[in-house]
């Protein structure tokens, strides 16, 4: 026979349980977007050509074949601690490895029709995934605090920081000194 306060107990812990499946599931949409808790890291794709796709997932980089669907080849390993930027004709890609102090980073560029690195450098801060290939010279911008930092992306050699105080007051307009 179940006493007065087994009941109390049981119902106590039912109203618990529904209370947190009421608030908690809310808070948990809040900090994830709908329809992204439990869904695997977003990957990036690019045409080659009409026959080849690049398919960057969050551990190799991919080559598939448009008609078939099979992996041609993978390359570039990256580390769960990595971002990938395509440069604009997807013929070459930057890997930045972040070390596990979040102050500094590894650049790697990788030439994707060929699958070999073209040249790596470490940098002194953090990268965001906003860094850009240059479309027109083999240049490769890094923004950060203090500016935009410019690099040879086919060298690895560092060529100069575009600073804020570089640029006119509207921003609108560099100012090289």
């Amino acid at each position: 026979m179940k006493t007065h306060s087994t009941l109390i107990r049981r119902s106590f812990q039912t109203a618990i349980v529904l209370m947190s499946l009421v608030y908690f599931s809310s808070l948990a949409f809040a900090i994830e977007p709908i329809g992204t808790v439990g869904q695997p890291f977003p990957e990036q794709h690019a045409f080659l050509s009409n026959e080849a796709v690049v398919r960057v997932t969050p551990a190799h980089i991919q080559i598939i074949d448009t008609n078939t669907g099979a992996v041609i080849d993978e390359f570039a390993e990256r580390r769960y601690f990595s971002d990938v930027v395509l440069s604009p004709d997807a013929s070459h890609l930057a890997i930045f490895t972040h070390a596990h102090d979040g102050k500094s980073a590894t650049v790697s560029i990788w030439n994707v029709k060929a699958r070999e690195q073209v040249s790596e450098w470490r940098v002194g801060f953090r990268i965001y995934d906003v860094a850009a290939f240059s479309p027109t010279e083999p240049l490769f911008a890094i923004p950060s605090n203090d500016g935009i930092h410019l690099w040879n992306w086919q060298t690895g050699e560092y060529l100069y920081t575009i600073h804020a105080g570089d640029f006119s007051a509207t921003r609108k307009m560099f100012i090289r000194k």
